[in-house]
């Protein structure tokens, strides 16, 4: 069977390729964005005002309800703020512009300020008396809130009183956004000059994914040289926020650097500690992958640059409108609401697909209430390219579907996200490979297995590297930016084994590393990653089993992730769960090393 050619675009669509920010407003000069800041500001003030010296409703039932309907209105008028995300999203694409940046920071400071006002409602209620607190839950006059307060009353034991909060609040922007924003902005003007011509560093980046062997050698090392030119300036940062959040964490009471994150996502400490330590010991499984890499690569060692890069079995491209086609098809299939959504992303210019300077790397899905989710890619013209693109749509689709629960519960924790990107990503692949021979599907299967591993061991291993990295920062007080690599090339050594021969210069990515910033996020995607290939089981058993998928998707966060799986036959309090996950991948890995010595593609 020939490889077919990857398919024309539909004329159906008019594709756009750049985000469309009028859908929230005209400009960046639209009056109508201070008209909201000032809505904002005088709705923050009104509720402070009736509440903040209002004692009551601490005590008496009826008027706990009244004042939770007052803030149940506040948050449908607040929440998300669209003058905040227009110039989040404007920065995004045009780090350059210094009038986006400081929009940006003057309207994140009056949010704060304003905001501050009424940190005392939610300090209250996690202050409510023990006995007070169990005949609320109890009552189901209180139903709708159930939830939200069951939060509230968990998290209570790490608040501090409404004056410190509200001094944490403040120094969030200069002790933690500041840094990470001047880092990122560094590196948004970073570039490599190839054949020729200044490309930006995240192009760069991309194309170590598909460029031959040799270039690919070159052209890693030139972008490990712009990431270490800023080097001091990264050491800076990453030392400046991990003791901020060492201080935030003793003043607070949280056990573990990670407990914070976890208790954010909805999760246990000892969920994730089983996860993690499941997936560490593990580690032989993505070793056996890297191993027949090298096997089907023909070479004695891997190197870094050799480690994410899919197998060019297929030498298809695929042009965005392509990738779009071949998503909505996917889609299509599992339910055609998913496809609906799809085209009304691309119709609207909510999707930003191409690289250039000055605009954010990687990818990202970023939706709120009362106004449009946008996703950011950097397209390739590549299969991965295609993958995320149904990644960052299973993130659109999931919190467009959640947003049925109203904004108190109409978001979702970080760890059920994950699972419903992941999820998406099987979806296409299903696609995909139909249009594949043979042999152009053992490398087509060889890199959704990878991308797997990368997302489970990979993330596994940089959780892993973050938690040194904490914790030899709060016990040394400092880490060059030499230990800091060195860190990050003992971690990454441990789950690629000796097939992959590392070296000095490839740690200095953890410049580059966002997710770093965001303290112990990657574990969500081993979570999400291992939940979603459940699901995807259970689905391709029964087809009906998308009934299931609905709901999670529309469940937002009116439950807690471990109801919601449980739900769905998933129980991931115990680590056998994970371990289902792993062996399950390791069968693929061992099929498809089969498959090879049957094609005679390895020995």
């Amino acid at each position: 069977m020939k490889s077919k050619k990857a398919p024309s675009a539909k004329k159906v669509v008019n594709y756009k390729t750049t985000w469309n920010l009028q859908l929230m407003y005209k400009s960046s000069k639209d009056l109508q964005i201070e008209k909201d800041m000032k809505e904002l500001e005088v709705a923050y003030e009104k509720f402070a005002k009736k509440w903040s010296t209002n004692q009551l409703f601490i005590k008496e039932k009826k008027v706990l309800l009244q004042a939770l309907e007052d803030y149940l209105m506040l948050q449908d008028k607040t929440s998300s703020s669209k003058a905040f995300a227009y110039f989040y999203f404007a920065r995004d694409v045009d780090s350059d512009n210094g009038m986006l940046a400081a929009m940006l920071t003057k309207i994140t400071e009056r949010i704060t300020t304003v905001s501050n006002k009424t940190l005392f409602f939610c300090l209250k209620l996690g202050r409510l008396k023990p006995k007070f607190q169990k005949e609320i839950l109890k009552d189901s006059a209180f139903e709708k809130y159930h939830y939200f307060l069951e939060m509230i009353f968990k998290g209570s034991a790490y608040q501090l009183s409404e004056p410190e909060e509200k001094i944490l609040s403040l120094k969030y922007g200069p002790a933690y956004q500041s840094w990470v924003d001047a880092n990122e902005k560094a590196i948004g003007k970073l570039s490599v000059k190839w054949k020729g011509k200044n490309i930006p560093i995240h192009q760069a980046a991309g194309l170590v994914l598909s460029l031959p062997r040799t270039d690919r050698a070159k052209i890693h090392s030139l972008v490990m040289e712009q990431y270490k030119s800023i080097s001091l300036l990264a050491e800076a940062e990453l030392n400046a926020i991990f003791q901020d959040k060492k201080i935030n964490d003793e003043l607070r009471g949280y056990e573990k650097p990670y407990s914070e994150t976890v208790l954010g996502y909805q999760n246990t400490d000892k969920e994730v500690e089983q996860l993690v330590k499941t997936v560490s010991d593990s580690y032989g499984v993505s070793h056996r992958l890297y191993s027949l890499k090298a096997k089907l690569m023909g070479l004695p060692k891997l190197a870094m640059y050799d480690r994410s890069m899919g197998l060019q079995g297929s030498k298809m491209k695929f042009t965005f409108e392509q990738g779009v086609d071949i998503v909505r098809t996917a889609f299509e299939k599992v339910d055609p609401k998913y496809a609906a959504i799809l085209d009304s992303f691309v119709k609207n210019g909510q999707i930003d697909v191409y690289a250039r300077l000055g605009k954010k790397g990687g990818g990202y899905c970023w939706g709120g209430h009362n106004r449009p989710t946008y996703i950011l890619l950097n397209w390739t013209d590549d299969l991965r390219s295609v993958s995320t693109l149904a990644h960052e749509m299973g993130h659109a689709i999931h919190g467009q579907l959640s947003k049925s629960q109203g904004v108190l519960y109409e978001g979702h924790p970080i760890s059920t996200a994950e699972v419903a990107s992941t999820l998406f990503e099987n979806f296409v692949f299903d696609e995909l490979i139909l249009q594949l021979s043979e042999k152009e599907r053992v490398y087509a299967k060889y890199n959704q297995i990878q991308d797997f591993v990368s997302t489970v061991f990979r993330q596994i291993a940089s959780f892993q590297a973050e938690l040194e990295m904490n914790l030899r920062s709060r016990k040394e007080g400092f880490l060059s930016d030499e230990e800091l690599c060195a860190i990050r090339i003992k971690h990454f050594s441990n789950y690629l084994g000796k097939s992959v021969e590392l070296t000095k210069n490839d740690g200095w990515d953890w410049i580059a590393h966002s997710h770093i910033r965001y303290f112990f996020y990657v574990y969500s995607y081993a979570y999400g990653s291992l939940i979603s290939t459940a699901i995807y089981k259970k689905y391709k058993k029964d087809n009906s089993f998308v009934n299931e998928i609905n709901t999670f998707l529309s469940a937002g966060e009116s439950k807690s992730p471990y109801d919601i799986f449980k739900s769905m036959g998933i129980d991931t309090s115990k680590s056998s769960f994970w371990k289902e996950g792993i062996d399950f991948i390791e069968e693929e890995i061992i099929k498809l090393e089969k498959e090879a010595k049957r094609l005679k593609l390895i020995k």
